[in-house]
């Protein structure tokens, strides 16, 4: 072991970390133990010549990064790297990592890159559609008409350009949520109707959401804790003729035990991965623990050893703890078993091992949670990542959406790397 190195994180007592600091020379910390520290004058940071931030795309808001950063300015020369593999969709995205970690030059490294090439493994990367069938194509039907009735009255209200679902994302109706909020806030007591109309057609719009992406398991929850629910949107929704219908239809469809097509293909896919190579660890990534359950009983019905790896305990489930996610991985990594479903916990931070493919449950349009999930596979050698696909669903908007984000992305680094850019970043940060 080198002395000169040093692991810090909040299993080491405070007075221990005084001494381990005055001590060594190259730390790995988490940024909680140094912004602690720094606050506490355990440590001072005028003592280092380089400061480096591994996932730098966390650095907003009140996250330690933005601290530690900003404390570390103010000392005589420092030094600071930002690394990440996706910081931002957009520009403004970008240059806000950037001032916030006082970044003065940006540089970007594709897989076509000839000083990286040769240590950048292949990933094969594969989509596999499936058809929703008869029954769900139906309660998607009324579903999509239960939030079209909410679209349409806001719609007239002037409060959206177009009553279709099709026309009209989440994005658009959280957007319109927070304007109505303002509105209330001035004083503008008219804003209360579309305040309520707009909640429920948020609602409605979430269980087509479940409906197209996940399956019937996780509508059924989802419906189950809305009815529990006190609210002049809840009860609208409870009287509309499509979304009552869709509610009594998919609970027919849960007590006969149907769900997602894409559940069944993911089992036979998953089967057939093993039985080429017994000894491979595939990861399964999937947005919602309702699915990720759903997905893990199937899995064991068929004789698969797979695990579930989800975060900490929320109001509706309980989670896992750290100690808990720890025990996990460690049986992953030794081959316990060999399929781990994991939600957003496993995308980035925890120290997973490497695996042969990964599989997503749907394709979310995120750029970077995206890239942070194929970054699990081909660490060491060529890795395979399989994509299911609902076809006609927001599964298909939602995969273009993220390879245009992370096209977007690419070419919004190319820019800001050459002179042009470079200029640009800097009038930015003089003029913050």
């Amino acid at each position: 072991k080198n002395k000169e190195l040093a692991v810090l994180t909040g299993k080491t007592p405070p007075e221990k970390r005084k001494e381990i600091w005055e001590k060594e020379k190259l730390f790995f910390c988490t940024p909680e133990i140094v912004e602690n520290d720094v606050l506490t004058r355990n440590v001072e940071l005028d003592d280092f010549s380089l400061v480096i931030f591994d996932e730098s795309h966390r650095a907003s808001g009140d996250y330690a990064y933005v601290f530690i950063a900003k404390q570390y300015m103010k000392t005589q020369n420092p030094r600071i790297l930002g690394l990440t593999a996706s910081p931002g969709g957009d520009k403004e995205t970008i240059m806000q990592v950037c001032r916030n970690l006082f970044i003065k030059k940006a540089e970007i490294r594709t897989e076509a890159d000839k000083s990286v090439r040769q240590y950048v493994k292949p990933v094969e990367i594969s989509w596999e559609s499936v058809e929703l069938t008869k029954d769900m194509k139906r309660i998607k039907e009324l579903l999509e008409k239960s939030t079209e009735r909410y679209l349409e009255e806001l719609k007239e209200m002037r409060y959206l350009r177009s009553g279709s679902v099709k026309r009209t994302g989440k994005r658009e109706l959280l957007k319109l949520q927070g304007q109505l909020m303002k509105m209330i806030q001035k004083g503008d007591s008219s804003a209360y109707i579309g305040v309520s109309k707009a909640a429920a057609s948020m609602k409605a719009y979430h269980a087509l959401e479940l409906l197209e992406t996940q399956g019937i398991a996780p509508l059924q929850n989802y419906l189950e804790r809305l009815k529990k629910q006190k609210s002049k949107a809840v009860a609208s929704l409870m009287k509309n003729e499509d979304f009552t219908n869709a509610r009594l239809k998919t609970g027919w469809m849960y007590e006969k035990g149907m769900d997602h097509p894409k559940i069944e293909r993911l089992t036979k896919l998953v089967k057939q991965e093993i039985k080429k190579e017994p000894g491979s660890r595939i990861i399964v990534f999937s947005q919602y623990r309702d699915t990720i359950n759903k997905i893990l009983g199937e899995m064991r019905k068929a004789g698969i050893k797979a695990e579930k790896l989800v975060g900490q305990s929320s109001k509706i489930e309980k989670g896992m703890n750290q100690k808990e996610q720890i025990d996990v991985l460690e049986r992953f990594r030794d081959m316990n078993f060999n399929v781990l479903i994991a939600s957003s916990v496993g995308e980035e931070g925890l120290d997973l091992p490497s695996v042969s493919i990964v599989f997503f449950f749907e394709p979310i349009p995120s750029e970077l949670r995206s890239i942070q999930r194929r970054g699990r596979t081909a660490r060491h050698t060529a890795g395979k990542v399989i994509v299911l696909v609902a076809r006609d669903t927001r599964d298909e908007a939602y995969r273009w959406a993220s390879f245009h984000r992370e096209r977007k992305m690419k070419a919004t680094l190319k820019e800001m790397q050459e002179d042009k850019g470079q200029k640009r970043l800097s009038e930015y940060k003089e003029n913050t």
